[in-house]
């Protein structure tokens, strides 16, 4: 979770290792801090989280492909046509290229929300904005990646 979340805010997989790197030494050496009777993933995430944005405020945010050919080829299925292949690859870069055009905070949310299934109250101590923040941010970011996906309008020919 950690080095996918760096992954997706920096888009880079150095940038990702040394995000995650780092947010391990700052959680190792706050874990005696680390309040044992609360959830340990919420603070994980928060943890990364944080680190991710300080190390974006000092760095240009370098747009690369995010999806790995390894990873596409491993997904599930009865053996997909080389056709719904190229489709889904297709599909998952639009999604990767739709993501990258929302905020770094908003792909982050949608991330933790939706990919790493966190509940609103985990994404929320993971962040540290209120609840009902996130529910309106993730809201406009489906909104923005609804309008981002969907088909261009094309114009009709006339005679």
């Amino acid at each position: 979770m950690v080095y996918r979340l760096g992954l997706r805010m920096h888009r880079d997989e150095g940038e990702a290792r040394e995000s995650a790197q780092e947010a391990f030494l700052k959680m190792h050496r706050s874990l005696a801090t680390f309040d044992s009777t609360r959830p340990l993933r919420p603070w994980v995430a928060r943890v990364a989280y944080t680190t991710c944005l300080q190390r974006m405020r000092g760095a240009t945010h370098k747009a690369t492909d995010a999806v790995d050919p390894d990873d596409l080829a491993a997904l599930p299925g009865a053996g997909p046509t080389p056709e719904q292949r190229s489709a889904q690859a297709q599909h998952v870069e639009r999604l990767d290229q739709a993501l990258g055009q929302l905020s770094a905070q908003d792909q982050a949310l949608v991330l933790l929300r939706y990919r790493d299934e966190l509940e609103l109250a985990e994404v929320s101590e993971a962040t540290g904005l209120p609840v009902t923040t996130i529910k309106t941010r993730l809201f406009r970011a489906r909104q923005a990646l609804r309008r981002l996906l969907s088909p261009a309008p094309t114009e009709e020919l006339r005679p």
